[in-house]
């Protein structure tokens, strides 16, 4: 935990001293937690979470992930239905259409291998 503390810091440019105040923890808290290489209380993380939102949770508590959260656009996020929604029609269109050249391909396969059936056996084909 001390040392993605520490990554947190480092990566917005501030001092243990400025985080424990952005998160409104008692002074000393954090270097006493890194001092001590212990855990934080959960309402400390949930600060934490709060005034640095794009922090991963799954990260903070574990270490496991990206530090940083992908970050989803705000109008992306409001109209996901409706995105979703397009993305199948313009999906659905271009499978109709994939499925009528499929067709129109097997035709063609059957007519050039009933042209090679009639061929000669000579091998060559005019």
């Amino acid at each position: 935990m001390e040392e993605r503390l520490r990554q947190i810091t480092e990566y917005y440019g501030i001092s243990i001293r400025q985080f424990e105040q952005k998160i409104s923890a008692s002074d000393g808290l954090i270097h006493k937690a890194i001092a001590r290489k212990s855990g934080l209380k959960s309402d400390t993380i949930a600060k934490i979470l709060d005034v640095f939102p794009q922090i991963s949770p799954i990260w903070l508590i574990t270490g496991k992930g990206d530090m940083i959260q992908p970050s989803i656009p705000q109008n992306q996020n409001d109209h996901s239905i409706d995105n979703l929604v397009d993305k199948i029609s313009t999906l659905s269109q271009e499978i109709g259409k994939l499925k009528a050249e499929n067709e129109m391909l097997k035709k063609e396969i059957a007519h050039l291998e009933n042209v090679v059936k009639a061929a000669p056996a000579t091998g060559v084909y005019a």
